[in-house]
């Protein structure tokens, strides 16, 4: 009999069918909730709720969320909803529901330790560090079954409440938050998407307890899943980043973005905030690029998404080959846009790199853009010409040649089906389908390299009217 337990107990652990580990007729029930009256986990107009859910090994438990709305009258429909999961160390951050809410979601934020926030027990503004937290009983845990149960659960309780729309919600977490992702978008299709942050990788040589989290239900995701990832994470690495987003059954894009900063911050990730509109809201989703491709030392990718439109286009790049991988330095050098596609010259000994097309607007965190996954690259497979210029000798599209020097000057502007000269002309709408100007030449030349030429913004239809 023990032997049959032990047996049983492995072959679960090894299974890649969520339904061995979760049943969703139980958790897509609302559960029962009641109001945390603990003066010190008050916070404003947010509502601290004890949820029953799951324990250790099945045992019934409650936990802690915060749930707040945005203030004003309810829209038509209700308000699009948020799960909003911490990372480790973490807790159910009030301040970052208040944040969530007043961008117009409905929001719950469970905490997955077992524990509940006391931000009254201090006087200064809550923030990462600062927020004391309260043992429930059984004390600190975390309990990887039961955390993505109860995740599950919060979905359930904020679909029930009638000021919100059951069918207008997200998936957000972060670092340890968005490793559980990976299971809660094989269990839950009821989400519009997932929004992972950091992390959320897949790795099988983990083992034991952490085998849970590995990635593993990846390949079982019912709903669209996109990250922002950092080049220097200390919890993953390029290589386990993209053998995630590769098993993903419904990959939906990434922003990687050159050292990222790995904290609670990456709630406040504008890229972030667009993606959980544009599952919930209809609005306009980051750039989303395709498969990248590599001839002759250029890499260059699909358009598949122009967001809100495409200003300018960069190549992440590393020659570093230094273990571990988040001590590698990365710098950008600058592409182009052209016909519906991203290129840049790739540097000489360049051994990683990465396509960004970037929206106009400015961010603290520079995440306004979308990306390739992560590309490896064999440096003895560029040809020399990389090494000593930046750009081609001319550069093609379906409306426009463009003729550069080694430096990335240009010399000449001419339209294909006329064969006119444009450097010191102004055009007010692109109908050549280049990107903008600054794409041209590098930053710091592109005025007086170009004289007069002034090209607007890349328009989606190419073509179109001046």
């Amino acid at each position: 009999m023990i032997a049959q337990c032990i047996l049983a107990a492995a072959l679960a652990i090894a299974s890649e069918n969520p339904a061995d580990f979760w049943n969703t007729d139980e958790l897509f029930k609302a559960p029962a909730c009641r109001a945390c009256t603990d003066p010190e986990s008050g916070f404003g107009r947010l509502k601290a709720l004890l949820v029953s859910g799951k324990g250790p090994n099945g045992t019934d438990a409650e936990f802690f969320c915060y749930y707040g709305t945005p203030e004003g009258a309810v829209p038509v429909g209700g308000w699009p909803g948020v799960v909003l999961v911490h990372g480790g160390g973490g807790t159910a951050f009030p301040q970052y529901v208040e944040a969530w809410t007043s961008l117009g979601f409905a929001v719950i934020a469970p905490d997955w330790y077992n524990r509940r926030p006391a931000p009254g027990l201090t006087n200064a503004p809550p923030t990462e560090t600062n927020v004391p937290r309260i043992d429930l009983p059984g004390g600190r845990r975390q309990n990887h079954v039961a955390n993505v149960a109860n995740m599950v659960l919060a979905h359930s309780l904020l679909r029930s409440f009638p000021e919100v729309n059951a069918e207008r919600t997200v998936f957000v977490g972060l670092s340890w938050g968005s490793w559980y992702g990976g299971c809660v978008a094989a269990v839950d299709g009821r989400f519009q998407g997932a929004v992972e942050i950091y992390c959320g990788d897949y790795r099988p040589d983990l083992k034991a307890d952490r085998a849970l989290v590995n990635g593993r239900f990846l390949n079982s995701a019912k709903i669209p899943m996109w990250w922002a990832v950092s080049t220097n994470d200390r919890a993953v690495t390029p290589a386990t980043s993209n053998a995630g987003f590769r098993r993903c059954a419904r990959f939906d894009g990434v922003t990687l973005v050159n050292n990222l900063p790995h904290s609670h911050c990456g709630f406040s990730f504008e890229s972030v905030h667009r993606m959980a509109a544009y599952y919930t809201k209809g609005g306009k989703r980051m750039p989303k690029l395709g498969e990248a491709n590599i001839s002759g030392g250029w890499i260059e990718a699909p358009v598949l998404d122009a967001g809100k439109g495409i200003v300018s286009v960069k190549l992440g790049y590393t020659v570093s080959t230094n273990l571990p991988t988040w001590k590698r330095e990365w710098k950008y050098v600058p592409g182009f846009l052209a016909d519906g596609k991203v290129r840049a010259r790739i540097p000489a000994g360049t051994v990683q790199c990465y396509l960004a097309a970037f929206e106009d607007g400015k961010t603290r965190y520079k995440d306004l853009c979308g990306t390739t996954v992560f590309v490896d690259v064999n440096p003895s497979d560029i040809p020399d010409v990389a090494a000593n210029a930046a750009y081609p000798a001319a550069f093609e599209s379906d409306h426009a040649r463009i003729e550069l020097d080694e430096e990335g000057r240009v010399t000449s502007l001419r339209e294909k089906n006329t064969g006119r000269e444009l450097i010191g002309e102004k055009i007010p709408f692109n109908t050549l389908g280049i990107a903008p100007c600054k794409q041209l030449v590098p930053q710091r030349m592109e005025k007086r390299a170009i004289g007069k030429l002034e090209i607007a913004r890349y328009l989606e239809r190419q073509g179109r009217g001046r």
